[in-house]
């Protein structure tokens, strides 16, 4: 009997039937979570450059004094989602701003920006373009769900677990009339 488990244990130990599927099954779940990573990782640096840009272009118009620049909280946001790759209903619901003037120079403006928490900015919706040749502060987050949310934890996060992607901008208006 006992040869019988011997020789059964030999043919166990030589066979090699399923042995890729079982590597497989070892391998996949690991390769697979770092595809998704790389792929949510390469979306919310795209969805960064987006915000980015469309914040300084839309800046852009307040700096300049155009005509159609925003006149409120509200339509600078507008005007943010209609250059974000993300639908407009989403983007509207995800964007907070708040655009301020600020009296000193810009040292005060960057211990503005130091100042504020990026984790605190939710319900800020100001609105203040200032006047010619004057200091403007603009900081606008876009609050991104994250699929994976372990990936997230390099970012600054809201109350509801969302990623920040905060674009903050200073500069000085044109003397325009």
């Amino acid at each position: 009997m006992r040869a019988f488990w011997r020789s059964a244990a030999g043919r166990l130990a030589r066979d090699r039937k399923g042995a890729a599927m079982v590597e497989f099954a070892l391998v996949a779940p690991i390769f697979l979570g770092l595809l998704l990573a790389t792929f949510e990782l390469g979306i919310l640096g795209m969805m960064s450059a987006n915000f980015n840009g469309a914040v300084d272009s839309v800046s852009r118009r307040i700096r300049t004094g155009q005509a159609d620049r925003p006149n409120s909280a509200a339509e600078f946001r507008n005007l943010i989602c209609a250059k974000m790759v993300d639908t407009v209903a989403n983007c509207q619901s995800r964007v907070l701003v708040t655009v301020q003037p600020v009296d000193a120079g810009f040292s005060s403006a960057r211990s503005m920006l130091q100042a504020q928490d990026p984790n605190n900015l939710t319900g800020q919706q100001a609105y203040d373009p200032g006047d010619p040749e004057q200091i403007i502060l603009v900081t606008a987050t876009y609050r991104w769900p994250m699929a994976l949310p372990f990936l997230g934890d390099a970012f600054p996060r809201d109350t509801s677990g969302r990623v920040q992607i905060v674009s903050r901008i200073a500069f000085r208006n044109e003397p325009f009339e």
